[in-house]
Formats: C-alpha cells, structure tokens, sequence
C-alpha cells in the first residue's frame, strides 16, 4: 500500500523501585537484574553497605562495586562511541532493544535546553517511532519514573560528548573503572546459577554481625603511613552514623564531598530491607520451618521501619532544622546496633543448627 510504514513501539522489562535507589550507577543494573526470575537469589548473596565516616556506599569495605561486579548475572558489552554517527547511534539502540539488550549511555542529562551540558548516564529500556522517544528512567522527587527523551536530543548530545572528551580525557578512564562505559548494552545471562546464593547470603548475614571498623592508609616513597582513614562496615556503619549524628549536633564542619544525612540513611535502610530479604529467602531456600526463625524475621523487618523512620525525619530536619530531630535519632541508634545485633545472631544459631540436623536433605 502506497505511504504505508510500520511502526514500532518497543519497551524492555524494568523496575523502576528497585532495591537501591539511592546510587543511580547501581540502581541502573538492579533495575534490570531484578526483572529476571533470579532476582531475590541475586540481591540475597550481594550488595554490602561501607561508610567512610561521613557518606555510605555499597561495596566493600573501601570501593563501590564496580561494573565488574554484576556480570555474573548480566552480559556487558563495549559499543565504540567514537566512530558512530548521530543516525547511526538511534538506529543502533533500536536494534539492541529489538535484541533484548539494554543500552546505557554516557550522555547530557540536561533537558532545559538551557545549553549547559550536564553529563550523566541514562539506561535506554525502549523506544516509540510515533512519538520518536526512547524511554529512560530519571529521577523526580527522590523516584525514579519513565521518562520519554526524543530521539533529537540523544543525537544532538553525541557530539556534544566527544567533544566534552576531547578536554577532559581522563573521564573515560575513571567512568570505565568505577561505573560504567560510554556506551554498553546490557542482557541477561542465560547461565546463571543461583546454586550458591543461599550459602553467600549466610555468609553476607554473618558479616553484616561482625561488621568491622577498618583503619586503611597509604605508603609514601619513603614508607610512611600517610592518608589515613577509617571506613565501618556490616552493623558498625551504625557506629559512624552515631559519630555523624554527634558532630551535626555539634554544629561541627563538615568536608565538602559530605553528602547529606538524608543520602546515608535512605542507604542505611535499603540495605537492612536487603539483609531482610536475605533472611526469607534462606528461610525459603533451606525449607526452615520453626517458628522462632519466623519471628526473628519478622522483629527484623521491624527493625527496617526504624531506620525508614529515620530517613523521613532526616528528611524533616532538611526543612525545619530542628536539633531535637538529629538527637532522637542519635537516641535510637546504640539501641538498634545492640537489637540488630541480637537477633541477627539468633538467626545466625537457629539457622546452623537446622542446616545441621538437615544438611542431607537441603537442596
């Protein structure tokens, strides 16, 4: 038929609340992992929380996970960004989409139009040829939700891009190390095996029990010590969350890459709802059936209330400055290290002693 042309509006599976929302370099992987059928297997064995006195992160006890990371479960790949045209990069995500593969690009976030280049990473989860949009999460009031971004403009920051690199050549280095490449597609593997996620998200509980303080340094030319820092991990992070607490109500200065009390508690909490998470799906995993398991996960879960009511009256004080916020908080924290502590330890003793009496018939 004369004039007739197919159109196609193409979405990929994604979570948009996924576990972390807190770091978007993480959430746009979980974002994806968690639309697998392997998700809860995945989130139970991974993502541990580190404070370096002062911002939290998820990763170990002194680096964020890096890309690296997740490719257990997900299948990253380089697309030279060099040598792409501006029709060539649109035409090219559509195909990996069409392929079931993800796009994240390194690309201007800045949708005012007010000409200033604001450089970030968006995850490309589809496409629509009527209104000539890819879909990306962004954020909006501290959510992420869809957002439609033209085909124009993801064209138009290309060469924005190069050239941005062509100054500032370190930036592809750091971003490939630490988060994630100029432009990768992302799928999910086909071999995974959650075999082992029950007995890593054991071990992940009896860390986050003996959470550490970890004295790190650095040796110069002459083998001094020299950068000296403390980061806490596991349950300690409370311990650096208290000392916080202690020097805003102080009204002591804090450095300049302070990220907010709001930041670090609203990670403080997605991580206990994922120490949660690993608790039900050992309980599922290994077919416990006592009801003193049951209700130690259930005072748990309790215990993630706490610290989402921490982060919403962190919150508060953003608006109101009122001290007496901060105090209630450092009020509460000895006591939930000293309640987290316990029952993660109970769960910890009944869950060996049923892996003992069961062992040959866990699967």
């Amino acid at each position: 038929m004369k004039g007739w042309r197919l159109v196609v509006v193409k979405k990929l599976p994604i979570v948009l609340d996924a576990a972390i929302i807190s770091e978007c370099w993480t959430f746009a992987k979980l974002a994806i992992i968690q639309t697998t059928e392997y998700a809860d297997a995945w989130l139970a064995s991974h993502m541990n929380l580190y404070v370096n006195m002062i911002n939290a992160y998820f990763g170990d006890y002194q680096s964020f996970h890096d890309p690296i990371y997740y490719e257990d479960i997900l299948t990253i790949h380089e697309i030279d960004i060099f040598n792409l045209s501006e029709n060539q990069l649109t035409k090219l995500i559509k195909q990996n989409i069409d392929n079931q593969k993800y796009i994240l690009i390194y690309t201007d976030w800045n949708f005012t139009g007010d000409g200033v280049p604001r450089f970030h990473e968006i995850l490309i989860y589809g496409y629509n040829d009527i209104k000539q949009v890819f879909y990306a999460p962004t954020l909006t009031n501290r959510k992420f939700t869809e957002t439609e971004i033209s085909y124009k403009h993801i064209k138009d920051s290309l060469p924005v891009l190069i050239n941005h690199l062509k100054l500032n050549k370190w930036t592809r280095l750091g971003l490939s190390i630490t988060y994630q490449l100029l432009l990768s597609s992302i799928s999910i593997r086909e071999d995974y095996s959650p075999d082992r996620c029950a007995y890593t998200a054991f071990k992940k509980i009896k860390d986050e029990i003996n959470g550490k303080q970890v004295k790190l340094g650095e040796l110069n030319e002459n083998s001094d010590i020299c950068n000296e820092r403390i980061n806490y991990t596991g349950i300690s992070c409370l311990h650096s969350l208290l000392k916080l607490l202690q020097r805003m109500i102080n009204l002591e200065e804090l450095p300049n890459w302070y990220q907010g009390l709001t930041i670090m508690l609203k990670k403080i909490h997605e991580h206990r709802e994922l120490i949660h998470l690993s608790m039900n799906y050992i309980v599922d995993k290994w077919d416990i059936d006592k009801p003193e398991i049951f209700q130690l996960v259930a005072q748990y879960q309790i215990y993630c209330e706490r610290t989402k009511k921490w982060y919403l009256m962190a919150l508060k004080y953003e608006l109101v400055q009122n001290c007496s916020l901060l105090e209630r908080i450092a009020y509460e924290v000895p006591i939930a290290y000293k309640e987290e502590k316990a029952v993660l330890q109970s769960f910890d003793s009944f869950c060996t002693a049923w892996y003992s009496d069961n062992y040959e018939r866990i699967v």
